[in-house]
């Protein structure tokens, strides 16, 4: 990502550009361009308190109609829901519980987690479980 002007600021949160230095990306900014506009995307990205507090009272500037988790930025822009999500979220519960009730005793080695730590992930890529 190249930070300068405001001609020349681009933000993607999804470049691992970004992630390799990412409090750096967004101090440069708060300096140069607090308030930034994604053509790409379609979104807005405040990066000081005063601008997001006024954008938080301006939804007629501000409103994003595709929410704010990132994911939902390649999508075009439009209102739009995941229909799967509920179905993806009942599945989990019955895949976990039975899970759970096959292996009810397990263990997690915390030296073998694997972190993954971007812009929009704080979290772990794998988790090894060890049954007992």
């Amino acid at each position: 990502m190249t930070i300068g002007t405001s001609s020349s600021s681009y933000y993607d949160p999804f470049s691992a550009e970004i992630d390799r230095n990412v409090h750096a990306v967004w101090r440069l900014m708060r300096e140069e361009q607090p308030v930034y506009w994604n053509e790409r995307y379609g979104f807005w990205a405040l990066s000081r308190f005063e601008d997001v507090w006024t954008g938080y009272h301006d939804t007629a500037t501000f409103s994003s109609t595709h929410g704010v988790q990132p994911e939902a930025l390649d999508k075009p822009v439009g209102a739009h829901f995941c229909l799967g999500a509920a179905l993806a979220r009942l599945e989990a519960r019955v895949a976990l519980a039975g899970t759970l009730a096959r292996f009810p005793r397990w263990d997690i080695d915390p030296s073998e987690l694997v972190p993954v730590q971007t812009s929009t992930v704080r979290g772990f890529s794998s988790v090894p479980i060890h049954l007992g």
